[in-house]
């Protein structure tokens, strides 16, 4: 219902105005739909506001679906998916889900998650 939207809406508004001038401009170039900013975004709000994980990987996912052709960016943000699934920062652990978005960042060409599948299958 409205009172739960008005109260989110309340809330995200509050949490807007604690953020640095900077974190304002990449949260509206992320709003704009600039997928590195998106990336930059999510990845400030794992850091700064662990709490933020839900909309840290919304921001992740944002990015992998408009990263286009740009691998790395791509790659970047599942692995970015990856390790908040693999941590549980802000969200529940979930290895299943880890190991997927770490599978899709090595197909993307990330060095990070290439190295995590070339271990994972070592163990």
């Amino acid at each position: 219902g409205e009172p739960c939207d008005a109260g989110e809406k309340e809330k995200e508004e509050q949490q807007t105005m604690e953020m640095s001038p900077t974190t304002k401009a990449l949260k509206a170039r992320a709003e704009a739909g600039e997928s590195r900013a998106m990336l930059e975004y999510g990845v400030e709000l794992l850091e700064k506001r662990p709490e933020s994980g839900r909309e840290s990987l919304e921001w992740f996912r944002k990015c992998v679906a408009t990263a286009g052709d740009d691998g790395a960016l791509k790659g970047t943000a599942c692995y970015a998916l990856g390790y908040a699934y693999d941590a549980g920062k802000g969200i529940a652990r979930n290895d299943r889900e880890s190991a997927r978005w770490i599978a899709m960042a090595a197909e993307a060409g990330n060095r990070q998650g290439m190295e995590l599948v070339r271990k994972k299958r070592r163990d």
